[in-house]
């Protein structure tokens, strides 16, 4: 044991180090124990090196958990070299526990140690196995078998790069990445939700949807109220709304990476289904309303209180004035300036301009500031009066507030919920450097640094949404249309049904938000339910075949990996074996195909399937 102090800390740390012990064939074994663990200074640990290591694996955790059963979690993984620093310091009271491990060139991993009692040191998971799971789950919704094998061959930042461009990723020979085209075109708020769905489980372009449903939470509107606005018979009404709605997810999925933030954010501003979600439809000259104006700074861009003013308010209100929806011909959908036909007609409801109705007089956004926009007056010819909402979004989408509320954002739903002032900052400088390029900021977020960063594994929870997602993709669920309708009422049920949202905003991103008991009740009983009924869970069995899986420690070893990349306490992996191995009755007896399935909605339960 030995007791550290940090320079310029008072603060003191305590780590204890066991280093790893194996007797055997060096030539066809993994490495043999790391010699000479100690802290160098106060922050950098070192070791001897080992022979036939190609790199250390560093693990590390809480005294008072390794004392009652959890044991370190991967710290650093792949160390080149005999030094690792980890300068962060516990909290006051606690003490550190560090496990150091070998690794050969084939990634066979030594052991831990043993403890005073002779028995052999565990960890939570292997770092390779947790940080291969935890890069599937960043990039998307979890494990796949195409997503594994993808990752294995490419590594890290090919898979990631070739995920960036998804229109390379040719899905045109995977029946199942295709399924979301049995709901197109859309008639109804359940067809969007549905394909939603295929997508997000079945698509092998994983980084595109799950960008995709982050921008569309992020621009939240509501089935409901939309449809509220738009006229007609109740058929006529889903269809047109289910279609507005489509047009935004569309461009959402194409502007994510082939686009910049400036144009997804005219997007949002200018799509039918926001001008009716936000008032704007009702925004003229005479009555000005602010609903969309306040939204597009507070939430849409610039954050709470962060940069504008009441009067940048009221002015925005002002570039907005006119702007409504109406029935246009197919053709010129894209047109706002294009006339309007009947509501009963063929076409779509799509964004319109009505000159007569935008407040033409001068705007001046940011006044005072470096940053202050004059929009200039119209009224000369109002029909010009259209391009105010251009300059404004201009200087909106170039604003430090923005950049900085959008890098955070997006920081906290791909990597970690609070992301350090250099993590934000580095994504900001990639947006600067590369004009807005949505890729290039994703590209930022997603870097080696902060994804392979193995002490952000764990530290999200998942959305309801991700939690029925990857749920289902892990266990290889057949969607067959009947099944669409279970998934989407257990995600209503657990609390993130999409285009049901009211609330402008959208659903939460942080896991704080999640939790309650009731919450955690949902998540467990949903994970048993969509292993119990064989006729769409049959994949689980057919899976233990497949792999050969043939002792009880292999089936609960495999979904453990598949469920959570491994990360089991000994206690929890004994639980497992325990319950493939009881009846209903409490008996033990061999486990049976029923057996197997509950065995894996039960993992499902444990809280390392609701961490990501």
């Amino acid at each position: 044991m030995k007791t550290l102090s940090r320079p310029g800390a008072a603060l003191l740390v305590t780590s204890v180090l066991w280093c790893a012990v194996w007797a055997g064939s060096a030539a066809a074994a993994p490495p043999a124990e790391v010699l000479n663990v100690q802290f160098s200074d106060s922050s950098t640990l070192s070791w001897d090196a080992t022979v036939t290591a190609q790199d250390y694996n560093v693990y590390r955790g809480l005294l008072r958990d390794l004392q009652v059963g959890n044991p370190p979690r991967c710290h650093v993984d792949e160390v080149v070299g005999t030094s690792v620093v980890s300068s962060a310091a516990p909290e006051v009271g606690e003490v550190y526990v560090y496990l150091l491990s070998a690794e050969n060139a084939t990634d066979e991993e030594g052991t831990l140690g043993t403890d005073s009692d002779a028995v052999e040191r565990e960890s939570l998971g292997k770092c390779d196995a947790v940080m291969f799971h935890h890069v599937l789950q960043r990039l998307g919704y979890g494990w796949s078998e195409w997503g594994r094998d993808r990752l294995q061959t490419l590594g890290f930042t090919a898979y990631r790069d070739e995920q960036l461009d998804p229109l390379t990723i040719d899905e045109s020979g995977d029946s199942r990445a295709q399924l979301w085209t049995r709901w197109d075109p859309p008639v109804n708020e359940g067809y969007l939700q549905y394909r939603l769905l295929d997508e997000s489980i079945y698509s092998l372009r994983q980084l595109q949807h799950h960008t995709t449903e982050f921008w569309f939470n992020h621009f939240n509107t509501e089935f409901r109220k939309v449809y509220d606005n738009t006229p007609g018979a109740a058929a006529d009404r889903n269809l047109r709304t289910a279609q507005m709605q489509q047009r935004e997810m569309d461009a959402f999925r194409d502007l994510a990476f082939y686009g910049s933030f400036r144009e997804i954010l005219e997007a949002s501003a200018l799509s039918a289904a926001m001008i009716l979600y936000l008032d704007t439809n009702i925004n003229t000259k005479d009555r000005p309303n602010e609903n969309h104006a306040r939204e597009l700074m507070e939430l849409h861009s610039m954050g709470v209180d962060n940069g504008y003013t009441e009067a940048d308010v009221q002015e925005l209100s002002r570039v907005l004035t006119g702007w409504n929806v109406c029935n246009k011909a197919l053709a010129d959908i894209d047109n706002p300036t294009a006339p309007c036909i009947a509501n009963d007609a063929a076409g779509q409801r799509a964004t319109n301009f009505r000159s007569n109705e935008h407040d033409t007089g001068q705007k001046i956004l940011f006044a005072g500031t470096a940053y202050e926009t004059i929009i200039p007056d119209t009224s000369g010819n109002p029909a010009d009066g259209i391009n105010d909402i251009q300059l404004a979004l201009d200087t909106i989408a170039d604003h430090p507030a923005t950049k900085e509320f959008i890098a955070t954002k997006l920081l906290r739903r791909f990597i970690v919920e609070d992301p350090t002032p250099q993590m934000v900052q580095g994504v900001v400088d990639a947006w600067t450097l590369h004009n807005g390029d949505n890729r290039e900021i994703l590209r930022a977020v997603l870097s080696e640094a902060n994804v392979l960063n193995p002490d952000f594994v764990g530290q999200k929870l998942k959305t309801p949404w991700e939690q029925g997602v990857t749920g289902y993709r892990a266990t290889r669920g057949l969607l067959q249309s009947f099944i669409a309708p279970f998934l989407r009422n257990w995600i209503n049920r657990m609390g993130q049904l999409p285009f049901r949202n009211p609330i402008p905003t959208g659903y939460s991103e942080s896991g704080g938000d999640w939790l309650g008991t009731n919450a955690q009740l949902d998540r467990q009983d949903y994970g048993m339910d969509i292993v119990l009924n064989a006729s769409y869970a049959q994949e689980i069995n057919l899976m233990v075949s497949e792999y050969s899986l043939t002792t009880d420690e292999e089936i609960v070893d495999f979904f453990a990996d598949v469920l959570f990349g491994g990360q089991m306490t000994p206690f929890e992996r004994q639980v497992a074996l325990d319950y493939l191995n009881t009846d209903d009755s409490g008996v033990p007896s061999p486990y049976t195909d029923e057996r197997v399935r509950e065995t894996v909605g039960f993992m499902m339960g444990f809280k390392q399937f609701l961490e990501q």
